[in-house]
């Protein structure tokens, strides 16, 4: 088995664990055992529990960004396309509620380890995706903004994340990402 095997092996036991309890409850003996490997596998692969979370998160991430960039392609609209990447991202986590609690945890981290490394690198193939969606609406003039891109990607992440966490813990009161592309496109775009 090769260090990817392995490394996928625990990243999967640890998800497996985050199905049922927080991050913080987990031990790495737990995720050995369920791994079925030992512990020091473990620090062979990740430098300790919290780079295990990040990795799995970074994995998480990836997958959604190959989701959203599927779903995108079939619209060609600015806004069509940011109300598609907001539902693609809200239905998976609906439907995979671990992940969004996954991404929660690993969100902490990071505001934790900030400095030593930024979370746009981590985010970087969400980040490409809004990135991408912003830059052809500019060169198209569909867009017009003096704002740095850089600057709409955050802002319309944050505004994602914030609709995603409303939606997912006051389910009775959903946000739709109408809703939240249009203050967008109204508001911090113009």
């Amino acid at each position: 088995m090769g260090s990817n095997d392995k490394t996928t092996q625990i990243i999967d036991a640890t998800f497996k664990l985050l199905q049922d309890k927080r991050y913080y409850e987990i031990t790495t003996d737990d995720i050995a055992g369920e791994a079925k490997v030992g512990k020091g596998t473990l620090y062979r692969y990740f430098k300790d529990k919290d780079d295990l979370l990040i990795q799995l998160a970074s994995t998480i991430i990836v997958r959604i960004a190959g989701l959203c960039k599927e779903s995108i392609s079939k619209v060609s609209s600015l806004r069509e396309r940011l109300i598609v990447l907001g539902a693609t991202c809200q239905t998976f986590l609906k439907e995979n509620p671990a992940i969004f609690k996954v991404i929660n945890e690993e969100y902490d981290i990071f505001m934790k380890r900030l400095e030593e490394q930024p979370m746009c690198e981590h985010h970087r193939p969400f980040y490409e995706l809004i990135g991408g969606i912003f830059e052809e609406a500019i060169e198209s003039g569909e867009l017009k903004t003096d704002h740095d891109q850089f600057f709409l990607v955050v802002t319309f992440k944050a505004l994602m994340r914030g609709t995603s966490e409303l939606n997912f813990f006051l389910p009775e009161q959903p946000i739709n990402f109408e809703e939240t592309v249009d203050f967008f496109l109204k508001g911090v775009a113009n």
